[in-house]
């Protein structure tokens, strides 16, 4: 596993990585943290979202990918997957905040399919849905054992 500091959504546009991930919660409001800016870039990773039902509790542990195209440095076109992790069931952290369950049960499943593929990871469930880095962090080595991962850790002087 890789740890760098950067923007995950201009490296992923660079053609860095095969899979971005980021946590969602059940309701499809991607409101704060990451999210809104991964509804900016990759609006079908947005779309994936919103054609699930909000509030639905069945979405814990499970995902939806957007596909996007982006250009490599030699400006090759490459399919990237954007996927959303439902691992936090509320839209208030401060009374649903991460479901360390559910967010393993979703990385069991992204490292089951997507076996070999490079994948990007911010720092997942450790902002507003208050979880411990840590603990989700050794989540992450463990579940997505099977693929090539970069923890991306955001770079407070690389503006989104």
């Amino acid at each position: 596993m890789k740890e760098i500091k950067g923007n995950i959504i201009t490296l992923a546009k660079e053609g860095h990585f095969d899979i971005i991930i980021q946590g969602c919660n059940c309701f499809c409001r991607m409101g704060s943290g990451l999210a809104p800016q991964i509804k900016e870039n990759f609006l079908m990773a947005w779309a994936a979202d919103v054609a699930t039902t909000p509030g639905d509790i069945t979405k814990l542990g499970n995902y939806t990918i957007g596909e996007e195209i982006v250009h490599d440095k030699d400006d090759q076109p490459n399919v990237l997957k954007v996927i959303n992790i439902y691992s936090q069931y509320g839209h208030d952290p401060a009374d649903k905040p991460l479901d360390y369950e559910a967010l393993t049960l979703a990385l069991r499943k992204v490292n089951f399919e997507f076996k070999g593929l490079s994948i990007a990871c911010p720092q997942i469930g450790a902002g507003r849905a208050m979880g411990d880095w840590d603990r989700i962090k050794y989540i992450i080595e463990t579940e997505l054992k099977d693929m090539v991962v970069t923890i991306v850790y955001f770079d407070e002087e690389d503006k989104w």
